[in-house]
């Protein structure tokens, strides 16, 4: 709906300046989605499209899949196989994290699109390895793309960040963006300064 509007803006009513301030959080970070084709054309056309950058500073992390040398279904953090990433969640309150990798839309269509091929997902889990929040829908022949709520309930609250790839055989590119939070989100072991403009944002 956002990018047929953004057409119709465009060439019903002349508009020449279209400026936004949405986040989608489903919006693909490796490829240009529905929405950037749209801004995209429509600024090839002559118009001036003007977005917010979201202001999510370095809330993430991205790296390419990595196996870990006991499970192999377990993304390492580290060269000796250390397959949790210990973060701290400062203040009470929820959290939204966003995992995508790099893999094919389903929902962007085109011919011959079958959906992600690989499936990865994501786990906040205790030093035991028990799991406290996880988020393991079936990606295969969808879209790459997990979403992961968080509520926590008490200030300081540690976990360790876990992503496991399911069905898949690419050692494929990830990232993860915490969404709603991530000035209260830290991440104390194998942190990356990563980009998070994305979406139309970051589509010219």
């Amino acid at each position: 709906h956002m990018a047929d509007g953004i057409q119709i803006l465009s060439t019903d009513h002349s508009c020449n300046v279209i400026v936004d301030d949405v986040t989608h959080l489903a919006e693909p970070f490796f490829v240009d989605g529905l929405i950037s084709k749209a801004v995209d054309k429509v600024s090839g056309e002559g118009v001036t499209y003007i977005s917010s950058a979201g202001n999510f500073a370095d809330w993430g992390y991205a790296d390419q899949f990595y196996p870990a040398n006991e499970n192999e279904t377990f993304h390492s953090f580290s060269q000796d196989g250390n397959i949790y990433q210990e973060v701290r969640f400062e203040k009470p309150g929820v959290y939204i994290i966003v995992l995508q990798w790099d893999d094919v839309y389903k929902s962007l269509g085109g011919i011959n699109n079958s959906g992600a091929q690989n499936d990865l997902d994501i786990s906040l889990v205790d030093n035991n390895g028990n799991k406290l929040v996880s988020l393991n829908c079936n990606n295969t022949g969808g879209d790459p793309v997990e979403v992961m709520p968080i509520k926590v309930e008490n200030a300081g609250a540690l976990a360790n960040v876990v992503i496991q790839k399911a069905p898949g055989n690419a050692n494929v590119n990830f990232k993860y963006i915490v969404f709603v939070g991530g000035q209260d989100f830290t991440i104390l072991s194998q942190s990356s300064s990563v980009p998070t403009i994305v979406g139309q944002a970051n589509a010219i």
